[in-house]
């Protein structure tokens, strides 16, 4: 997966604290709140540090700078499998968008990652920043 500059968006803005969760390194969102799992049916984004941990751990507020960002196209948004095109039957295809993140307070953090679901290639599309702000909720702000 090949990364670009993240032109159009710069940051990420964090307005309150958030927990990862325990045994996690990754933090769920969906519908605007943060969520303990995911319906992968329905857009949904992810928040990935780069550590996991026995107790839960604080993210602060902060402005993160989105420093490159990557979309792809995979079956199985788990383990990442890129999508094979079959003509003569269905699979699930999830478009990904990957924004990746910096901040010299918070060293640790990696990237947000959103995802939309469908099985058919030609209907499918890639959140817009709309939408992802919508996933995401008032907690944050893409800029």
């Amino acid at each position: 997966m090949g990364r670009s500059p993240a032109a159009p968006l710069h940051e990420l803005e964090l307005k309150r604290e958030l927990l990862i969760p325990p045994r996690a390194a990754r933090a769920f969102f969906q519908h605007g709140a943060q969520t303990a799992s995911k319906d992968r049916y329905q857009p949904y984004c992810e928040l990935e540090i780069s550590t996991v941990a026995e107790q839960p751990q604080r993210v602060a507020p902060d402005t993160f700078a989105i420093t490159g960002m990557a979309r792809r196209l995979v079956s199985d948004e788990e383990s990442g499998m890129p999508v094979r095109i079959d003509i003569f039957g269905s699979q699930d295809i999830f478009h990904e968008t990957h924004l990746w993140l910096s901040s010299e307070r918070q060293p640790g953090m990696r990237k947000l990652v959103c995802r939309s679901w469908t099985q058919d290639l030609g209907r499918g599309r890639f959140l817009s920043v709309r939408e992802m702000q919508e996933v995401l909720g008032g907690n944050f702000k893409l800029k």
